[in-house]
């Protein structure tokens, strides 16, 4: 086992090939290197509250992003366990993630007004 053999430095991922969408691959990365990690850091660098977020994954690799978003979705093609844990959405190619956004819009307010209040550079 490849995650045993490295130790808790590195976080293991088994992901699907974006070529082929059938290979298995495995992420190597080292601990605390994520999507999520990666996001959050975003997120408070411009002020933007978690519950204001939103996520689309595919695939493993995008666990902890999908963890992190106040709303997550996974597209058609996602593995099933994925599927099973958040709100599915159209696959990749028939316009899943313009249907996540639609969906996540009309679950939050975001009017001008609020999207000014998240912005510390606006003056009102």
């Amino acid at each position: 086992d490849i995650k045993a053999r490295l130790g808790a430095d590195y976080t293991v991922i088994r992901t699907t090939s974006p070529i082929d969408h059938r290979s298995l691959w495995i992420e190597v990365l080292p601990a605390g290197v994520d999507k999520g990690t990666a996001v959050a850091w975003l997120a408070a660098r411009h002020h933007v509250p978690r519950e204001r977020t939103m996520a689309v994954g595919n695939d493993f690799n995008d666990g902890d992003l999908l963890a992190w978003a106040a709303e997550s979705y996974v597209v058609a093609g996602a593995p099933a366990e994925l599927r099973a844990r958040y709100a599915t959405v159209a696959d990749h190619d028939a316009a899943g993630v313009a249907e996540a956004i639609w969906r996540w819009r009309k679950s939050v307010s975001l009017t001008q007004e609020t999207l000014d209040e998240a912005d510390p550079s606006h003056s009102g």
